[in-house]
């Protein structure tokens, strides 16, 4: 029991002097940094905390755990040399893309591609295989696998988790009109437990904890995998976004997984696997950001009628559960076509305000609050048009 906890320790130890580890969580910090800014420069506010995308880095580590249980069982080896390599596509892949970048398609593909080429030039290259007595070809179907199951993640974060609290913007058409968009940036960091084959290297590099089988000596790591999203919703709720791509991800990691199983039997379906993975996330992202751009925007002044783009957590509004995208018909009876007509009718309200909505099927729904003595009359939403107001004075009247 001692020496499994040790060895538990040693490999998170792994982990926490990868700079991907740190490099995540500086993401994300910065991430919400600039997130707020954003939002207050747009809406004199914030809808999120700027730890907000600090705390949803925890997402991705029980997601990393429980995929280690997989690769655990499976004893998912990955040489040192492409460890190192995969270390350095990543940050290229950030400093490159940004976020975009950080797709498993992107990062274990190039480093399949680049670990193909070096094993064919420098087969006898010990830094990158790691001192093996095995057949190198084994490791390269291996690490094919390892990408089909980080595409799955990847469109699982996706899928389930990457529409949720996405930050409402402004900005203006080709026509010159006023219109609203969800901004879908996110950065997970996901610790996966991978074993690295060390053979005989004990004589030379002192290794705390070993694994031994069949002559060959493993260590048991937890490397920090890196999956970044950034994508622009204009044309469709935010859920029905990342749903839709979420799909295509998963289409494309089944594709993947089937050739990477049949690279067992020629090597070379390995640069076929690695292909497919960077061309199909590169289409998919294609096709996703060609739709929204096509298609007419739904974050804007629709048949007369607002549009919310933005609930303040915690709010009234938030209270009445009034969604994003839906149209707003009335308040208190009240038409509302612009950001004026909604602030003059919250602050005529009396005792109770009535919000009337309809959705993109036109079922309409009511939502009715209450005000207590002396509460500030703020809904907390925000529709297409809204302007910032430049006084201190405008600016209090609608946030309350």
């Amino acid at each position: 029991m001692k020496d499994t906890v040790e060895n538990a320790l040693n490999a998170l130890l792994f982990l926490v002097i990868n700079p991907l580890f740190f490099a995540g969580i500086f993401l994300a910090y910065r991430l919400g940094q600039t997130r707020v800014l954003n939002e207050k420069s747009n809406f004199n506010t914030r809808f999120q905390s700027s730890t907000f995308e600090m705390r949803h880095l925890l997402v991705g580590v029980l997601i990393g755990l429980l995929l280690s249980v997989l690769t655990g069982i499976g004893g998912v080896t990955v040489p040192l040399g492409f460890i190192y390599l995969l270390v350095l596509i990543t940050e290229l892949g950030y400093l490159i893309f940004k976020y975009k970048g950080l797709s498993p398609a992107y990062l274990i593909g190039l480093t399949l591609v680049a670990g193909f080429f070096i094993s064919t030039f420098w087969k006898e290259d010990q830094f990158f295989f790691g001192m093996l007595h095995g057949n190198i070809d084994y490791f390269f179907v291996v690490l094919v696998i390892l990408l089909g199951l980080m595409l799955f993640v990847e469109g699982h974060m996706i899928f389930w988790y990457a529409h949720r609290h996405a930050s409402p913007s402004l900005s203006v058409s080709k026509r010159g009109r006023k219109i609203g968009k969800q901004i879908i940036k996110r950065v997970w960091l996901l610790p996966v437990l991978i074993f690295i084959p060390v053979g005989d290297v004990r004589e030379t590099v002192q290794w705390e904890f070993l694994y031994t089988w069949q002559d060959t000596s493993w260590v048991p790591i937890f490397f920090p995998f890196l999956i970044g999203i950034n994508f622009e919703v204009l044309s469709r709720t935010t859920k029905e976004a990342c749903h839709k791509i979420g799909r295509r991800i998963f289409i494309l990691a089944v594709l993947v997984t089937l050739v990477g199983i049949a690279s067992y039997f020629e090597t070379k379906l390995v640069l076929v696997a690695a292909a497919l993975a960077i061309c199909g996330r590169m289409w998919i992202a294609f096709v996703a950001q060609k739709s929204e751009l096509q298609e007419l925007p739904i974050y804007t002044t629709q048949d007369g009628q607002a549009t919310i783009i933005g609930v303040v957590p915690g709010s009234v509004a938030a209270n009445m559960k009034l969604t994003i995208s839906d149209q707003i018909s009335s308040i208190n009876g009240i038409a509302i076509h612009s950001q004026d007509d909604l602030v003059s009718a919250v602050q005529s309200s009396t005792d109770t305000i009535k919000v009337v909505t309809a959705n993109s099927y036109g079922e309409k729904r009511a939502g009715h609050f209450k005000w207590r003595e002396g509460q500030s009359k703020y809904l907390g939403l925000f529709v297409a048009d809204y302007e910032k107001r430049r006084s201190r004075q405008a600016s209090d009247e609608y946030e309350g």
